[in-house]
């Protein structure tokens, strides 16, 4: 661990996620968007060079936000309906 570096966990929305999006990151200077490229996995961890906390001299350390997928607790009824779509075509996937 480097001085002035920040370790975080980010949670991110299961479906950005899978599809990639951005989410927004509060660091020790105001809030920055990180990108997370789709397939990102629960523990992945993502370094923000120049993030963390501001150093003498005018150098920063970096910030690293581990990530936590999240999935919602409620579901709508389309949203489960779509979910149980998805469900059904990957197991088409998978079985041919």
């Amino acid at each position: 661990r480097g001085l002035g570096d920040v370790y975080k966990r980010q949670d991110v929305d299961y479906v950005i996620a899978a599809l990639g999006g951005e989410v927004n990151v509060p660091t020790p200077t105001g809030t920055v968007k990180m990108k997370i490229p789709p397939g990102t996995q629960s523990g992945t961890k993502f370094r923000l060079a120049g993030k963390g906390i501001p150093l003498a001299g005018g150098a920063r350390g970096d910030l690293y936000a581990r990530v936590r997928i999240t999935t919602p607790k409620q579901l709508s009824p389309r949203e489960r309906e779509l979910l149980e779509q998805i469900r059904q075509l990957r197991a088409e996937v998978k079985s041919s």
